[in-house]
C-alpha cells in the first residue's frame, strides 16, 4: 500500500465515508505493518488539529512530496549558529510552522487524491436496448436496458473486481482465484464469485441472484454487514425482499428468465398459460387464452426468438393444438378453441 491509498482511506475512515470492503483492507494493512499503523496514527492527530484547506488541481506525487517535506522539517530541526539556551524558543515557532506545513500538505494531498479517485469512476449505462460491456479484466456484462453499471477504474482487479449495478445484469466472470469478483446493489445485496456466469437483478423491492453455471454466494445483506449469506450452484435461484426482509430459494431448470438476453425459451411440459406469458412478456403484446381447460395443456419446445416474430409463433401453437387466432390490433391477440393432446 503507498502513501497516497493510505492517505485516501484514513480520510474515507474519518469522513465516515469508508466501505466495508475498504475498511477490512485498511485494518488488515494496519495489523500487519506496525509502521504504517503508527504511521496512521500521526496522520489521525494531524487530521484533527488540522481545518482542510481547499485543495488545488495539481499533479504530484504524494509519495516524493512527503519525503521532501519531512527532510525540510528535519532540516529546519538543527540549526547550529546558535547556543541551546537561546534556540529554544526559535525551535517552538519553527515545530509550530513546520507541523502547519505539514497538515496543509496533507489535508492537501488527501483531498486532491479523492478529488482524484473519484474522476476515476466509470459508468455504463443500457439506454436502447441491452448492452455488451468488456470490463478491465475481460469480464463480459450484458446489461439489460435501462440497467446501470459503475466501477472504479483506479481500483477495479487490484485486490478484488468490484462493480456497482443498478438494474438488472449478466455476468460471465473471468476467472481469477486470487481477486474475487463483486457486485454489489444500492441496497447493499452483494454477490462473490472466482469464475462463472450469473444474473444479478438490482431493484427498489427486492435483488436477485441466479446462476446459470458456477457457485455464487449471495449475501442479501451487505457483504461485511455480519449477516448470513448463500451458496447458490447451477440453476439455482435465490430472491431477497428487502421490504419484509424474505427469502426465497428455488431451483430454474430453463433459464427462460434470461430470454431478455439469450433469445431462447424452452419448455419442459409447462402450462400453455406459462408459455403464452412469457411469449406476451417477450414481445410486449397481450396474449389471451379462451379456453380454461387449454391454459394448463401442458406444453414442451424449444424457441430462438431472435429468427421468429410474434405471428409466427402463435401460428405454430394454433397448428399443434387447433386454435383460431384472433388479431385484434398489432399488440392484442386472442386464441380461441383449441384441443389439448394430453386430455
Amino acid at each position: 500500500m503507498s502513501h497516497a491509498e493510505l492517505l485516501m482511506l484514513l480520510q474515507r475512515q474519518w469522513a465516515n465515508e469508508i466501505t466495508p470492503e475498504e475498511l477490512e483492507r485498511l485494518e488488515a494493512c494496519l495489523r500487519e505493518s506496525p509502521q504504517w499503523a503508527a504511521e496512521a496514527n500521526l496522520y489521525r492527530k494531524i487530521w484533527q488539529a488540522a481545518k482542510p484547506m481547499p485543495a488545488k488541481a495539481l499533479e504530484m506525487n504524494l509519495d516524493e512530496e512527503f519525503e521532501r517535506l519531512l527532510l525540510r522539517i528535519e532540516a529546519g530541526k538543527r540549526p547550529t549558529a546558535l547556543p541551546l539556551h537561546s534556540v529554544r524558543q526559535p525551535l517552538k515557532r519553527w515545530h509550530f510552522v513546520a507541523t502547519a506545513a505539514a497538515v496543509a500538505l496533507l489535508v492537501g494531498a488527501i483531498l486532491w487524491w479523492v478529488g482524484r479517485s473519484t474522476s476515476t469512476i466509470h459508468e455504463e449505462y443500457a439506454e436502447g436496448a441491452h448492452r455488451e460491456v468488456h470490463l478491465p479484466d475481460n469480464t463480459v456484462v450484458n446489461l439489460r436496458q435501462g440497467s446501470k453499471l459503475y466501477y472504479d477504474l483506479a481500483t477495479y482487479n487490484q485486490r478484488e473486481r468490484c462493480v456497482q449495478l443498478k438494474g438488472e445484469a449478466i455476468f460471465t466472470v473471468m476467472p481469477n482465484t486470487q481477486k474475487p469478483f463483486v457486485v454489489e446493489a444500492p441496497s447493499g445485496a452483494a454477490a462473490e464469485v472466482v469464475g462463472t456466469q450469473f444474473d444479478f437483478c438490482s431493484q427498489q423491492e427486492h435483488s436477485s441472484v441466479l446462476v446459470c453455471y458456477g457457485v455464487v454466494r449471495f449475501w442479501p445483506e451487505g457483504k461485511g454487514a455480519g449477516k448470513p449469506s448463500i451458496l447458490l450452484q447451477d440453476k439455482e435461484k435465490a430472491r431477497w425482499n428487502t421490504k419484509s426482509h424474505t427469502l426465497e430459494t428455488k431451483i430454474v431448470p430453463n433459464l427462460n428468465e434470461l430470454v431478455w438476453q439469450t433469445r431462447r425459451l424452452t419448455f419442459n411440459g409447462e402450462p400453455l398459460s406459462n408459455v403464452v406469458a412469457e411469449l406476451a412478456d417477450y414481445f410486449h403484446v397481450d396474449i389471451q387464452i379462451e379456453s380454461q381447460h387449454m391454459r394448463s395443456c401442458a406444453h414442451g419446445g424449444h424457441y430462438d426468438l431472435s429468427t421468429v416474430g410474434v405471428d409466427t409463433m402463435l401460428q405454430s401453437l394454433c397448428n399443434t393444438y387447433d386454435f383460431r387466432l384472433f388479431k385484434q390490433d398489432d399488440t392484442h391477440y386472442e386464441l380461441v378453441g383449441g384441443k389439448c393432446p394430453n386430455k
